[in-house]
C-alpha cells in the first residue's frame, strides 16, 4: 500500500475527501493507497455519483 504526503517535508497526509468529491449525497471515503471512493444514496451511480438511475 502506497501512502501519499504532501508539504514541503511530505509531514502532511493527504485527505482526497477534503475537497468533497462525491455529488449527490453520496459519502467519500479515502482508501488510504492515494484514491477514493464514494458511497452512493438510492438512485445514483458513477465514480462521482453524477449518474441517476431511470
Amino acid at each position: 500500500m502506497i501512502e501519499i504526503y504532501l508539504g514541503t517535508t511530505c509531514d502532511i497526509p493527504s485527505d482526497f475527501c477534503n475537497t468533497n468529491p462525491c455529488i449527490n449525497g453520496g459519502t467519500c471515503s479515502n482508501l488510504g493507497n492515494g484514491s477514493f471512493i464514494c458511497a452512493c444514496l438510492q438512485d445514483f451511480t458513477g465514480h462521482y455519483i453524477k449518474l441517476t438511475y431511470i
